[in-house]
């Protein structure tokens, strides 16, 4: 009766479970009880738990609070706990909930910590016992959570006074009152930015006010802090917290230092030319000027003028600003007036507002009549033609030599141009352009006098001297400077010019070449042996009589024509310039320095190419210069250098620089164990012994081993000879392609190399002894490519010195390559063709081919010493190690003694030979006892 009224209890229990919850896929658990007792007839009765309830969260950075109300049965009995969940909020993806809120809650709060950044909603489901539980809740109000901290961007507002912020310092001008206020222009890439907090200055503050201040608008910021303020006379220095916080409650602090910046700035020095000016500008040099406190923040020019009658200024003017702010010194002011005189300032403020000013007393005297012609870019050309130049003989230019728009110039060579040529470019044609600008400024001035005829015998004054009619010199012309350096001398000629042979032009009491014009209407012509002074500017062609020294410049629309002649814009020579090394040096760096010396003065700067790179030196005191260039591949490079002197003159040198970097060794890869590699076969005849391995694919006849003796490995038709040779065609194209830095033909027998890529187009010859130089590198590496065959004299012999290695050391010859009998080789020999060595040779290195290899009693070894074994062995598990190579003799059960052979190869290709021969070991040591 028992059993069968629990079986009855069952299936009312059955029965009645589908109406009171449903199973772990259903929506909900239920708890039930059953009011009937064993044998009992009683109903059973059902409970569901309560769906639970909907929680709310608050996130702190990356912590988030998860609180929710309490939940129960339907029949009022509490819950035993609750599952947590988290969501993606915009994407209601299911996260991992981390440890604080993990499996079963027995609160109802838990706290998760660690959140990644995102925004999250969170649910609770209420469970009871071990498998029972309720719906699960709502989902709770969004949360961000925002581990990273914001990013405080400060500046300053200037509110009076002087103050500027740099990184972390605030400088301020404490002479006078001031304020400012602090802007936190907060970013934050999580929750976005919520406030920035400033605090009580801190450390020593006499002076200072400011009143802590929380600011959180406008929302994202920027936000601006309540005011700073000082009082005149204040020079402490007190630091300043900022605090920047964002949405999710991260923090960023930055500490500002102020600093008192009450010096003023050093303005550095002015100066320019006292008295008349050259030209119709006045050239203003000055210092930068510096400042230790808060830096630079303008640097003007400012000039002030006066009326310029008989010479004399009258009263100036208040200065005023000249050209733009921060000027680049040397400063041309050309925006001046005729018949003015000018004063120069240079006024330099730092950024909080102090200044300082450099001055001169120096007063510039702008007169146009009597200013230098301006000849812009054409200054720099000793000869400038528009249709053509002609030389014949020797003529030597000191400056440069242009012809535009024509391009045609002849007689250059042998004609030697010191500076540079343009023919027919764009520099040419813009210097004809300012040659057109200065012929019209000459032709325009106002004369001061007027002369016809001959000018023999007579003396001209600085001015504007005018002749309507042809001018000639028969004799001596004399231009008197009357002690003034800048005296200007020009000469309007409205037809043509000619001065007779041997005429001659003086330039006494300080007249200059520079400062004398010819402008000539018609053309041009100097007579036979003259000496002529000053720029001549034709509109016709210009012709220097054979021999003529003309100390000035030759500027044409036309022709430009010369024998012999000398041009140059000094009377003395033009500046001499050597390269340290002569016209030939060899260097072993890539940056080499390159130095040398000229006569140009101190200050001159001197140009350099090399290998595309232009490089400016400064002349020293010494009158040396030097420069550096950049990396410079291996080879041959033409250096060239040139230096003008203050005239204008250049001088120039050259020299052939060899870069002979040691190169980088060939890899030979597998190849590199190989005494000898051949492709098509091996033959042998004698006692030939080969200190590494020897191989032949794809080939597979090998002749004369034995009795040749083979101390390597041996690899025929295989696949580590067919590896060996392809690492080989690599190897022999990487040789190929290398850079040669020098080339050599003929016999080298008596010569010496050292290290570098050296290469020859005809068929390589040693008779008698070549040497190799390894100046004390035992890495030195040297290259030789061969265009044709390869062959040494019998005895001859390879001598490697100051730490060359044959190791380093390889032959790429094109064709094939042959030792004579009893000879002495060095390196490898990497051979398109076939290698023969000669009866009794001696190679200290290797032969590899592509095709045959025939040998006859050598000795082949890649050096002189085999590589030594040093064998340990490392215990894996009870006394057995791991070997590589295959056991010899006795290697079967358990207690076997076998033995093992291991090979070493060195680098060079030598192979050492260990045999171990293994012993079982399985008795204890013995143990002594005794007293003491």
């Amino acid at each position: 009766m028992g059993r069968v009224g629990t079986s009855r209890t069952r299936l009312r229990l059955v029965v009645a479970l589908p109406l009171a919850f449903t199973l772990v896929t259903g929506v909900a658990w239920a708890n039930w009880s059953v009011g009937s007792t064993p044998g009992g007839g009683g109903a059973s009765r059902a409970t569901t738990v309560n769906q639970g309830a909907t929680p709310t969260a608050s996130s702190t950075g990356s912590s988030v609070i998860v609180s929710w109300a309490a939940s129960t049965l339907s029949s009022g009995i509490p819950v035993t706990g609750y599952l947590v969940k988290r969501y993606d909020a915009p994407t209601l993806t299911l996260q991992t909930i981390l440890t604080a809120c993990m499996g079963t809650v027995t609160t109802t709060t838990c706290t998760e910590s660690g959140v990644p950044t995102g925004q999250w909603v969170y649910s609770v489901t209420p469970v009871f016992a071990t498998n029972w539980r309720g719906a699960e809740s709502l989902k709770s109000n969004p949360v961000m959570t925002d581990s990273t901290p914001p990013v405080n961007a400060l500046s300053i507002s200037l509110g009076t006074g002087g103050a500027f912020a740099s990184g972390g310092t605030v400088f301020y001008r404490g002479v006078a009152a001031g304020s400012f206020t602090l802007t936190n222009a907060l970013t934050d890439s999580g929750s976005g930015p919520a406030s920035s907090s400033t605090a009580t200055l801190s450390g020593t503050s006499t002076g200072w006010t400011h009143s802590a201040s929380t600011v959180a608008t406008p929302t994202g910021g920027p936000y601006t802090s309540n005011p700073f303020g000082w009082t005149a006379g204040t020079v402490s220095g007190p630091t300043e917290l900022v605090t920047g916080r964002d949405v999710a409650g991260n923090t960023a602090s930055s500490t500002l230092s102020y600093a008192n910046d009450s010096l003023s700035p050093s303005p550095g020095s002015i100066t320019y030319l006292d008295g008349p000016q050259p030209g119709r500008s006045v050239t203003v040099t000055f210092s930068a000027g510096i400042d230790a406190g808060s830096g630079i923040a303008t640097r003007q020019l400012q000039r002030a003028s006066a009326a310029l009658t008989a010479g004399v200024c009258g009263t100036f003017t208040g200065f005023s600003n000249a050209g733009p702010d921060t000027p680049t010194s040397p400063y041309v002011d050309s925006l001046v007036a005729n018949k003015t005189c000018y004063q120069y300032r240079y006024v330099v403020t730092d950024r909080v507002g102090n200044q300082d000013i450099a001055t001169s007393p120096n007063v510039s005297k702008v007169d146009f009549a009597g200013a230098q012609v301006s000849l812009g870019t054409a200054a720099t050309y000793s000869v400038l033609a528009g249709t053509g130049v002609v030389s014949t003989g020797l003529t030597t230019v000191s400056g440069d030599l242009g012809v535009s728009p024509s391009n045609s110039i002849v007689g250059f060579p042998p004609g030697v141009v010191s500076g540079t040529v343009h023919a027919g470019d764009g520099p040419a044609a813009v210097a004809q352009e300012d040659l057109v600008l200065s012929y019209n400024d000459a032709a325009g001035r106002t004369p001061n006098g007027s002369f016809a005829g001959d000018v023999n015998g007579r003396t001209f004054k600085a001015g504007v001297w005018h002749t309507a009619s042809a001018f000639a010199l028969t004799g001596n012309l004399t231009l008197d400077g009357q002690g003034d350096p800048n005296a200007v001398f020009i000469f309007q000629v409205d037809a043509a010019l000619n001065t007779a042979a041997a005429s001659t032009i003086t330039l006494i009491n300080g007249a200059q070449a520079s400062h004398v014009f010819w402008q000539v209407v018609g053309a041009a012509a100097t007579g036979a042996l003259s000496s002529f002074s000053g720029t001549i500017m034709a509109a016709g062609a210009i012709t220097l009589g054979a021999g003529t020294l003309l100390v000035g410049r030759a500027l044409s629309y036309g022709t430009v024509t010369m024998a012999d002649n000398t041009v140059r814009f000094a009377i003395g020579p033009p500046p001499a310039v050597t390269i340290t090394g002569g016209a030939s040096a060899v260097t072993k760096t890539a940056t080499p320095t390159v130095t040398g010396t000229t006569d140009a003065g101190t200050g001159a700067i001197v140009t350099v190419t090399v290998a595309g790179q232009t490089l400016f030196a400064t002349t020293q005191t010494d009158n040396s210069w030097s420069v550096s260039p950049t990396t410079l591949p291996g080879g041959s490079h033409t250096v060239a250098a040139s230096v003008r002197n203050p005239a204008g003159d250049a001088g120039s040198a050259t020299q052939m620089l060899t870069v002979a970097l040691n190169p980088a060794p060939v890899v030979l890869d597998t190849a590199a164990t190989y005494s000898v590699l051949a492709g098509t076969g091996v033959v042998n005849t004698g006692l030939t012994v080969l200190s590494g391995d020897l191989g032949e694919s794809p080939g597979s006849s090998v002749v004369g081993f034995p009795p040749g003796v083979v101390q390597g490995a041996t690899h025929v038709a295989d696949p580590t000879a067919a590896m060996a040779q392809a690492n080989l065609v690599a190897a022999y194209t990487d040789a190929a392609s290398r850079t040669p830095t020098g080339s050599f033909a003929g016999d080298v027998g008596g010569r010496t190399f050292t290290d570098g890529v050296w290469q020859t187009t005809a068929a390589f010859a040693l008779t008698g002894t070549l040497t190799l130089d390894g100046e004390g590198d035992p890495n030195a590496v040297f290259i030789f490519q061969i265009d044709a065959a390869l062959n040494t004299a019998a005895g001859s012999t390879i001598t490697l010195i100051n730490g060359a290695q044959a190791s380093h050391v390889f032959w790429q010859v094109v064709g094939a390559a042959g030792t004579g009998a009893l000879s002495s080789f060095s390196g490898t020999i990497m051979a398109a063709g076939a290698i023969t060595l000669g009866a009794g040779t001696a190679l200290n290195g290797r032969a590899l081919s592509y095709g045959t290899v025939t040998m006859a009693g050598n000795a082949v070894q890649s050096d002189s010493t085999p590589p030594s074994s040093a064998i340990s062995s490392a215990v894996v598990t009870g006394g057995a190690t791991l070997n590589p190579h295959p056991l010899d003799g006795d290697h079967t059960g358990r207690w076997s003694l076998p033995t093992e052979v291991v090979s070493d190869h060195d680098v060079a290709g030598n192979v050492a030979t260990t045999t171990l021969t293994y012993t079982n070991d399985s008795t204890a040591p013995a143990t002594s006892t005794g007293t003491s």
